[in-house]
């Protein structure tokens, strides 16, 4: 799976203050990719109904 990942992160281009933060992204191995992207979501809170 993280060899498919590091084929497609080739696209991906960062612009404006995001290009530092793809460098870091771009550094990551293919087991601390795959583990980064393995781990849960944070849940969405849901939101009040309207009074």
């Amino acid at each position: 799976m993280a060899s498919v990942l590091r084929s497609w992160r080739a696209s991906f281009v960062f612009t404006g203050k995001w290009a530092q933060r793809s460098e870091a992204f771009f550094q990551l191995t293919d087991p601390q990719l795959a583990a980064a992207l393995d781990s849960p979501t944070p849940p969405v809170l849901k939101r009040r109904p309207a009074s």
